[in-house]
């Protein structure tokens, strides 16, 4: 069945006569499209994007393992020495989905990287039971 792009009033009486398919609004909406490229119908609200979203690029996000290591070279041996929370890691580096990475994730390439965790009780720096990870010796 071919429709011109006059024919929008029809699509309701074919529908109520049951000889109508989406399938076949869909390919009457293409023929109008082609028909006139500049018409109403070609919107993002048709294909349910709803507003014209600006994409936006993301800029490419390095590894995070390669992220980390390349903080740990900066980091001077006075800074190395002490012992470091995990969300200090995590607070300088950038995830791929969010901003920061997981806890997790970061854990397990300072395992890779021979680092050790241990829960330090100190109550003169006010240290109750925190894991700290330190650097290898």
């Amino acid at each position: 069945m071919k429709m011109r792009a006059n024919d929008n009033y029809k699509l309701y009486a074919l529908r109520a006569r049951a000889k109508w398919t989406w399938a076949d609004e869909i390919e009457a909406k293409i023929e109008r499209i082609i028909a006139r490229p500049d018409s109403g119908d070609f919107k993002m609200e048709m294909w349910g994007g709803g507003q014209d979203k600006q994409q936006t690029i993301q800029p490419i996000v390095k590894p995070l393992e390669q992220q980390l290591i390349e903080l740990l070279r900066k980091l001077t041996k006075e800074q190395l020495s002490r012992g470091w929370h995990i969300s200090e890691f995590t607070l300088r580096l950038k995830g791929t989905f969010a901003e920061h990475p997981h806890p997790q994730m970061v854990a397990e390439i300072l395992i890779r990287l021979n680092w050790q965790n241990r829960r330090v009780y100190n109550t003169a720096l006010d240290i109750n039971g925190e894991r700290l990870w330190f650097a290898p010796s």
